[in-house]
């Protein structure tokens, strides 16, 4: 009988262990080959059109090239990947060989449904000649539920060091006029393992404005105090935010205290 029981453990702890490694290793199936019943490729198709509206949203994407401060495809896949889970999503990052042109690296996305978890391929930049002026493009074919096949196979999980957040840290002007323009800067923000991408400023009455930049010019129209928010992303898509609080003053306004 004790023997028996320890059989039993044994058997446990293997599973456990191999469904362990199973979940480690994303497998891309095609949605409309998987057998899904219409409900799940129902919910599947809501899950992957807000994904993609998401991918579209100017205000994530690194607004880098390819080559670019030396970035290169990895890159790509390692800041889309990140932002994407600051965002919420379970990420994974691939990479297969592509033939004599080198290698291909993407992002596959897990989507939880019906207790299973869908791998969706995501190309971080769907276009090498410009800008990754959104986080990257589902690899559908014909925008259905057909995944790019390039996309559906691969060779190895990229495993990335953590990630350290950044630092941000605003530099204000030393006097604020109303009525004049001022340069604000986020130049002295640090990532202490790589590099910060992308800096969104948020002044009071207007949308956040997000920049490549470090700095950018503000103008308050009229005497009072302000709260001015700074929010730096890095090059692995980890985001720090601080904010600042500042007095706008008329230009004959010294600071000077009353007697």
């Amino acid at each position: 009988m004790k023997r028996w029981w320890l059989c039993c453990l044994a058997l446990l702890l293997c599973g456990s262990v191999l469904g362990a490694v199973a979940q480690e290793t994303p497998q891309v199936l095609q949605p409309d080959e998987a057998g899904y019943s219409t409900a799940m490729r129902t919910a599947l198709a809501d899950a992957i059109d807000t994904l993609a509206r998401l991918l579209r949203n100017p205000a994530y994407a690194s607004q880098r090239s390819v080559g670019q401060g030396g970035w290169s495809a990895e890159d790509f896949a390692a800041f889309t990947a990140g932002s994407l889970e600051r965002l919420g999503y379970r990420t994974e990052i691939v990479r297969a060989s592509d033939g004599g042109a080198g290698v291909r690296f993407w992002v596959l996305v897990g989507i939880e449904l019906y207790g299973t978890t869908i791998w969706v391929p995501v190309n971080p930049i769907p276009n090498l000649t410009r800008r990754q002026m959104q986080l990257g493009a589902v690899a559908a074919l014909g925008g259905g539920l057909h995944f790019d096949p390039q996309y559906a196979q691969y060779d190895e999980l990229v495993e990335l060091p953590d990630n350290a957040p950044p630092i941000a840290v605003i530099r204000p002007p030393a006097r604020i006029l109303i009525q004049q323009a001022a340069a604000w800067f986020g130049h002295t923000s640090v990532d202490p393992d790589g590099e910060i991408v992308l800096y969104e400023w948020t002044f009071p009455g207007i949308e956040p404005v997000t920049t490549i930049s470090a700095s950018i010019w503000h103008t308050f129209d009229r005497v009072g105090t302000y709260t001015v928010g700074l929010t730096v992303t890095d090059s692995r898509g980890a985001r720090a935010s601080t904010s600042l609080t500042v007095d706008a003053v008329e230009e004959n306004d010294c600071g000077c205290p009353n007697n």
